[in-house]
C-alpha cells in the first residue's frame, strides 16, 4: 500500500489541532511537490518555495530534522540537497522574468550561468544555442565571458590612469603658470618702485640683486619645464592613441570568442550532416558518438538510482525504468 500524503495524514487526525505553523509547513510541501512536477515550466516557484521552506525552517514542522532529510527523504517528491540548493540559488540570482523566459535550457545550465550578472547571463543565451550545448560547453562560454568581462575591467581601469595623469599634468601646468604671474607682478612691482628714483632703483638692485637672479633663476627653470610639457595636441593624442588600442584589443577578443562559437556550431551541424548525408562509417562513427553519450546518461542514472535509500522510490524507478527499456527494445526490432 502506498504511503499516505502529508496533507492526508494530517486531514485523518480529526481530533488533533493543527497549529497555523503546520498548515503552512503542508500548503508550501504541497506547492513544491506541484512545482516538482512542473519543473520545466515553474522553475521559479518552485525555487521560490523551496527557498522559504528552508529559510522559515518549515521542514521541522513536518518531522525532518533538516532540510536536506527532508528534500531527499519526504517520499513524495525527493532529489539530492545539492538540487534543492540549485532552485533556490537560480531565484536567488536571477529575476523572475529571467527565469520564466529563460527556464527552457535546464537548471543545470541556469546554475552555471549565476556565475555572471544577469545582463551578462542573457547575453550569453542569446549569443548561441544553450538549449543544444552540453554542459561543458557551457561552462566554456561562461569561463570566457567572465575573462572577457575582467578583461574589460583592467582597461577602464588603464584609461582612467591615464586620464588621471593627464589631469596631474594639466594641474602642475595650471600650478606652474600661477607662480609665475606671481613672479611676473612682483617684478612689475619691483619697476614700479624703482622708477620713482634712480637711488631707490640701484639700491633696490643692490639690496635685491641675489634675490632677483634666485628670481630669474627659477623663472628660466618654469619656463624650461612648461615648455618641456606635453602641450593640448600632444595630450589629446596620447588619449585617442590609448583609447585605438584598447577598442583594437576588444574587438579582437570578441571576434575570437564569435570564432569559438562558430567553430562549436560548425561542429555540430557536421555531426548531424553526417548522421544523415554521411558514408556508412560516418554515419557509424556518428552514431557511436551519440550511443557512448547514452551510455553515460543511462549509467549516471542507474547510479543515482542504486543510491536512492528509500526501497519503496528506487522500487518504482527501476520499475519504471525497465519499461522504458522495454519499448525502447520494442522499437528498435520494430526498425
Amino acid at each position: 500500500m502506498e504511503e499516505k500524503s502529508l496533507i492526508e495524514a494530517f486531514a485523518a487526525e480529526e481530533h488533533t489541532p493543527v497549529a497555523p505553523e503546520v498548515m503552512e509547513a503542508v500548503a508550501c510541501h504541497q506547492k513544491i511537490i506541484e512545482s516538482a512536477k512542473l519543473a520545466g515550466t515553474a522553475l521559479m516557484e518552485m525555487g521560490k518555495a523551496l527557498k522559504i521552506m528552508r529559510d522559515k525552517k518549515l521542514y521541522l514542522r513536518l518531522g525532518y530534522e533538516s532540510f536536506g532529510q527532508y528534500v531527499e527523504q519526504n517520499g513524495e517528491y525527493s532529489f539530492k540537497e545539492r538540487q534543492a540548493y540549485t532552485y533556490i540559488k537560480a531565484v536567488e540570482s536571477f529575476s523572475g522574468k529571467f527565469l520564466e523566459d529563460h527556464g527552457d535550457i535546464g537548471i543545470t545550465k541556469i546554475e552555471l550561468l549565476t556565475a555572471l550578472s544577469e545582463q551578462d547571463a542573457v547575453e550569453v543565451i542569446e549569443s548561441g544555442d544553450l538549449a543544444g550545448m552540453n554542459v561543458d560547453e557551457v561552462k566554456a562560454l561562461v569561463r570566457e565571458k567572465q575573462a572577457l568581462g575582467e578583461q574589460l575591467i583592467f582597461w577602464k581601469e588603464e584609461a582612467e590612469t591615464a586620464k588621471d595623469d593627464l589631469t596631474d599634468t594639466e594641474d602642475q601646468l595650471e600650478k606652474l603658470k600661477k607662480k609665475i604671474e606671481e613672479i611676473e607682478a612682483m617684478k612689475r612691482k619691483a619697476a614700479v618702485q624703482a622708477e620713482k628714483s634712480a637711488e631707490q632703483l640701484r639700491k633696490a638692485k643692490e639690496k635685491h640683486k641675489g634675490e632677483i637672479a634666485k628670481l630669474n633663476a627659477e623663472i628660466e627653470m618654469i619656463k624650461a619645464e612648461q615648455s618641456a610639457g606635453p602641450t593640448e595636441e600632444q595630450r589629446r593624442e596620447i588619449l585617442e592613441s590609448a583609447e585605438e588600442k584598447h577598442k583594437a584589443e576588444l574587438e579582437a577578443l570578441r571576434a575570437e570568442y564569435e570564432e569559438k562559437t562558430r567553430a562549436a556550431e560548425a561542429e555540430k551541424q557536421a555531426l548531424a550532416d553526417k548522421l544523415k548525408n554521411g558514408t556508412p562509417d560516418e554515419t557509424r562513427a556518428v552514431l557511436r558518438v551519440y550511443f557512448t553519450e547514452m551510455q553515460k546518461t543511462v549509467g549516471s542514472f542507474i547510479e543515482k538510482i542504486a543510491a536512492t535509500h528509500d526501497p519503496e522510490s528506487r522500487n518504482r524507478f527501476i520499475t519504471g525504468t525497465v519499461r522504458w527499456l522495454e519499448g525502447v527494445i520494442e522499437d528498435l526490432g520494430e526498425m
